[in-house]
């Protein structure tokens, strides 16, 4: 009886590392392909809009033109409308406001400008995407009421984990880590996107 208790033992704690070591690889697993999913979903998202940038010289009304630096980009992005504006309203029905499909687009770190970390360096707190409607067929952006505000800018935390950015660009002749759009090349021809926690 001692002989088989003590074997019924050895088996169990055997077991019982296998499995906690199984679990502990599987979290680890988990984990890595959550940040893989992440990084992929953040990296679509970001190349979807690009691929929609517009480069204008003069169109009218006050916007940015392309432009971007180490730790953030600027541009103009011309994505598909949203799924109200192919909503069908019966007669009796208020249709909504006409939207167009011109945003300003910004991507950037959001940086604590007041708070440091124990070394000095500046606290990161995510990923930010900045949205800006250029203009509004309806009521100009200064006329709107404050709770009004978010139809013309919003400003959304994409990823509080993400805590590194970096944009290269390419001219088709060399990369640089800045880009101001003139009137020869106004978008670049290759953006190389670096994210990271």
């Amino acid at each position: 009886v001692v002989i088989a208790v003590t074997l019924i033992g050895t088996i169990m704690a055997a077991l019982m590392t296998f499995y906690s070591q199984t679990i502990s690889v599987r979290d680890k697993v988990v984990a890595q392909s959550n940040r893989t999913e992440l990084i992929q979903q953040t990296l679509g998202r970001m190349s979807n809009e690009l691929r929609a940038a517009l480069a204008f010289e003069r169109i009218g009304f006050p916007v940015q033109r392309f432009s971007g630096d180490r730790r953030s980009i600027t541009f103009l992005s011309e994505p598909l409308p949203a799924e109200a504006s192919y909503v069908y309203f019966q007669p009796d029905q208020s249709a909504a406001a006409p939207q167009q499909d011109l945003h300003e687009i910004t991507w950037s770190l959001w940086i604590d400008p007041l708070n440091t970390n124990d070394d000095g360096d500046p606290i990161v707190g995510g990923l930010m995407r900045d949205e800006r409607r250029v203009m509004d067929p309806v009521i100009p952006e200064a006329e709107a009421a404050e709770q009004d505000q978010t139809q013309y800018v919003r400003h959304e935390l994409v990823s509080p984990e993400l805590g590194y950015l970096e944009f290269r660009y390419f001219d088709g002749v060399q990369w640089t880590t800045a880009w101001q759009g003139g009137q020869g090349n106004p978008l670049p021809q290759q953006i190389q996107i670096t994210i990271g926690f």
